[in-house]
């Protein structure tokens, strides 16, 4: 199974995916201070990166351009749900064109984040 790192600085959205992807067999480091991820990049190689946009320090966006700096066949999902419904829908377009693989608007449910996993990588 993968190896994924998984940045929200959201409890509840970190518990979900860390407890939900390991129950189905991988292995997920789950971080909330995204000014962690560039020390982690370099010291660590995942399969998979899962990153909020909104979170405070450093956005997805900028985590997105570390990650393709490092390593740029990192397959990427954004996560999203933290402004407007017209607004999120034009961010996680934004994310795809700034390199995310794709994008899934919370609330979701495993079952959506397990399939949408099993097409990126």
């Amino acid at each position: 199974m993968a190896k994924i790192l998984a940045v929200d600085d959201s409890e509840i959205t970190r518990d979900l995916i860390k407890l939900g992807l390991e129950k189905v067999g991988h292995q997920v480091l789950s971080i909330a201070d995204s000014r962690d991820v560039e020390r982690i990049l370099n010291s660590q190689t995942f399969d998979l990166l899962i990153t909020d946009i909104y979170m405070p320090e450093i956005d997805g966006f900028q985590i997105i351009e570390m990650a393709r700096l490092k390593s740029p066949k990192l397959p990427i999902i954004v996560i999203s749900g933290g402004s407007a419904h017209d607004q999120e829908k034009i961010m996680l377009d934004v994310a795809i064109t700034s390199g995310a693989d794709a994008t899934l608007e919370k609330p979701f449910t495993l079952d959506d984040l397990i399939r949408l996993i099993n097409q990126v990588i």
